[in-house]
């Protein structure tokens, strides 16, 4: 299925869920309405008036909701009733008013169906969704975040650019299912980011893959914010393989799990490219992309010393995540045909499971 074809389904999807519910009834239509009812009971009349003359020919209107309802709570053999239903050859034909209870105890018990049904009929959530509704919605919506992610990984920046600008509600509908994925982790990479921007508030900042711009919400410094589209006045939207800012302007280069492009060692290049001498990149992934059997953590290092850079620190404390830090060594780095990103690709795509 093609990518288009793709959206446009989850799109109408969405659209179809998120149309007003209205709640199921299942009564059955009474067969007789009170206005009808008021209409037969003086044709009932007349038809008993012309029961006593023998015409047998001329059919007889049931009686009415109503006769029947004040006869029911009469006792037998009362004088109205005597007055109701006068004594001929047709008594045999039309059973005493009084004995007539069949249609009031069918209405008590379709009345009876109706409640159990309504009661039965899923409650509203918010937004006009029944339960039901909502659950197939969440998983809609983890179905396009999963798809969406799999694209950001497994596409070059370029095509993930073309792709969110064609249409932008795709970059909110990526970061809505983002941030419900933040919740489960131990803690947030950005949080230690933002703690070591705050002992040192004189850095100027680069965070290239910011999001919705966490970082330059939450400390002083001046933060340049890229990302794909702009969510807010923080951040500037760019491809962050070339971004608008000039060369050896920044202490700080910040990836946070933004090394997501098949191309991201052009994402380490232009790192390198806007940071001063001696300035820090500092890079944080997942560590389920770092191949373990192939020296993936070591391999990952040695590749971006090759770019200019000099590695500092490795953090593997955390049962999620890798943090690495590193300093600009050199104003050149290692052509890309000769360094370890040449080989093939060091970090493996961050797939979400199908559930």
């Amino acid at each position: 299925m093609s990518d288009k074809r793709m959206l446009a389904l989850l799109k109408k999807r969405k659209e179809e869920l998120s149309a007003p519910s209205k709640p199921i009834s299942l009564a059955a239509k009474p067969e007789v309405s009170r206005n009808e009812a008021k209409s037969i009971a003086p044709a009932d009349k007349k038809a008993r008036s012309s029961s006593n003359n023998g015409n047998d020919a001329v059919a007889k209107p049931l009686p009415s909701l109503s006769t029947v309802s004040s006869a029911a709570k009469r006792p037998a053999g009362s004088g109205q009733d005597a007055a109701a239903v006068p004594a001929g050859r047709n008594d045999k034909k039309r059973p005493a008013v009084g004995t007539v209870k069949a249609p009031v105890a069918e209405n008590a018990n379709a009345a009876a169906r109706t409640r159990d049904i309504t009661s039965a009929t899923p409650p509203l959530k918010k937004g006009g969704l029944t339960a039901l509704q909502a659950q197939m919605e969440n998983k809609l919506q983890g179905a396009q975040f999963r798809w969406l992610n799999e694209k950001l990984y497994t596409t070059t920046s370029e095509e993930a650019m073309d792709l969110m600008s064609s249409d932008p509600s795709l970059f909110e509908a990526y970061h809505e299912g983002f941030r419900h994925q933040v919740t489960k982790w131990p803690i947030n990479p950005v949080d230690i980011f933002v703690r070591f921007l705050k002992a040192h508030p004189a850095y100027v900042v680069g965070d290239f893959g910011c999001g919705d711009a966490k970082i330059a919400r939450s400390v002083t410094n001046r933060v340049h914010s890229f990302d794909l589209v702009s969510v807010n006045d923080y951040v500037t939207a760019c491809d962050i393989r070339r971004v608008p800012v000039d060369s050896q302007s920044l202490d700080v280069a910040i990836f946070s799990l933004a090394l997501m492009g098949t191309n991201l060692a052009d994402f380490l290049r232009e790192a390198h490219r806007t940071l001063k001498k001696g300035g820090h990149l500092k890079i944080a992934e997942v560590r389920s992309r770092f191949d373990e059997q192939h020296n993936g953590i070591p391999r990952f290092i040695e590749a971006i010393t090759e770019l200019g850079f000099r590695h500092k620190h490795t953090d593997t404390s955390n049962t999620h995540f890798v943090l690495l830090d590193f300093v600009k060594s050199s104003d050149v780095g290692v052509p890309r045909t000769a360094s370890g990103f040449a080989a093939g690709p060091l970090l493996k795509p961050c797939i979400y499971k199908r559930r």
